[in-house]
């Protein structure tokens, strides 16, 4: 066994090994180096790694080149890695993948991960999801963790497979097994939601908090979920604030957006308003569009701040315009009801539409009701009928719905049998738009 396929071999057993050589990050590249130099026999690849090492990385290329033009797989892996990070040369994700290509073909596991995630984000090349799979599944099979994960995302999104969220489960729960704490995360997550799994909240408890002592602030968020809503556990807001704390103090949106909504509730502590629009504000600086409608909703309703209208526009066009139908609808009442704005019937419309094509309940209600009564739109009983209909099947029993309930039943006793025929086909043809 040569040098090459030996330290091949031996450093892409476990799974935590096999992620540090796949990172951008230059401290686990060093980290990665270091693993191979005490893996190896002295030679002209380690007086490359001892250059790297004191960072003369010019020193490393050069050490590393005659061997890769060898076909040494951990010299043309290194030398991509150089590529990649910009270290010695130019940073040029082309040219990496040209030497982790060469490797890969001499079975490198970590090269193929890294050539498979390559093909699959179009780093460095155009995507192609057929050369993606085939490396992907190649480092996979073979027991690499971050290819496992890679492949799940694959099976979960549809991209180079039939989308098939049971193997996208399956290859997940083969990489957390090993540690992977994005894996971990996205297993909980799927049996959170029940996808692609029986839906169990112990069992996404179990890897949800794997994950989040591995410091994934997705995780926490999702953890912080399962003890405020009481998802298969006794509710716990403090365990809830704590985990939200955790992930918001790293800056992450999700967890500075929930935490303004445990202080605008007032749920574990004292209701604070400024508390609210402190966290709601960091998460929505940051383009969370969840938290720019949440900081929106408190300049409207002056809650911990004056109300002002058009700072609370400001926020739900910005929260709109990335596509948050809770914003488009927000935005459809205020120019119905020229709230803070001059009225304008047809914008309201644009607004309701753009959140009722999305499957928005209330906006659909909203929509169907411009139709019904020829505001900002020709006056069209049939429109109107197929809008409530649709936020009938999705809004939760109570007054919404009956609202719609009742208007589309007047709007069928305005409509011939062929009309309603029509409008039952549209119906149920209707799909939401992502």
């Amino acid at each position: 066994m040569n040098r090459s396929t030996k330290l091949t071999s031996r450093a892409c057993v476990g799974a935590a090994k096999c992620r540090g050589l796949i990172t951008r990050s230059l401290s686990l590249l060093a980290a990665l180096i270091l693993a191979i130099s005490l893996s190896a026999h002295a030679g002209q690849y380690e007086d490359g790694v001892a250059a790297f090492k004191r960072g003369d990385y010019t020193s490393a290329l050069q050490l590393w080149q005659p061997l890769a033009e060898q076909g040494d797989a951990w010299a043309l892996f290194s030398i991509g890695m150089l590529h990649s990070n910009g270290l010695g040369v130019p940073r040029n994700d082309t040219e990496a993948m040209k030497w982790w290509i060469k490797a890969a073909e001499k079975g490198h596991l970590p090269a193929q991960t890294n050539v498979g995630a390559n093909y699959l984000r179009g780093i460095g090349v155009e995507i192609n999801y057929e050369q993606a799979l085939r490396w992907t599944q190649s480092a996979a099979d073979q027991g690499v963790d971050l290819a496992q994960e890679n492949l799940g995302n694959m099976y979960a999104r549809g991209h180079g497979v039939a989308k098939d969220l049971s193997q996208a489960a399956k290859w997940y729960r083969l990489a957390a097994m090993q540690g992977n704490t994005s894996a971990q995360r996205r297993l909980g997550e799927f049996y959170l939601d029940g996808m692609g799994v029986t839906q169990n909240y112990t069992e996404a408890r179990h890897w949800l908090s794997l994950a989040s002592e591995g410091g994934s602030p997705e995780a926490q968020v999702l953890l912080a979920r399962i003890y405020r809503e009481g998802l298969g556990v006794n509710r716990d807001y403090g365990e809830a604030l704590s985990w939200l704390h955790r992930a918001a103090d790293r800056g992450f949106v999700g967890g500075q957006n929930d935490l303004g909504l445990m202080y605008d509730l007032g749920l574990g502590v004292p209701q604070d308003f400024e508390q609210a629009i402190k966290w709601y504000r960091l998460a929505a600086e940051q383009g969370d569009r969840g938290a720019q409608w949440n900081l929106g909703r408190m300049y409207e309703k002056g809650k911990g701040t004056p109300s002002n209208y058009q700072e609370a526009l400001k926020w739900y066009r910005l929260s709109a315009s990335q596509g948050y139908a809770r914003a488009q609808d927000t935005l459809g009442v205020m120019y119905q009801t020229g709230m803070g704005i001059s009225q304008d019937l047809a914008e309201a419309v644009k607004w309701y539409r753009l959140a009722a094509e999305q499957g928005h309940g209330i906006a659909q209600v909203n929509l169907g009701h411009m139709y019904k009564n020829a505001r900002g739109v020709m006056q069209d009983p049939m429109e109107a009928h197929l809008w409530y209909s649709l936020a009938e099947a999705r809004l939760e029993p109570g007054e919404e719905r009956d609202i719609a309930i009742r208007n589309r039943d007047l709007m069928a006793r305005k409509m011939t049998r062929k009309q309603l025929a029509a409008s039952h086909k549209r119906i149920e043809a209707w799909q939401p738009k992502e």
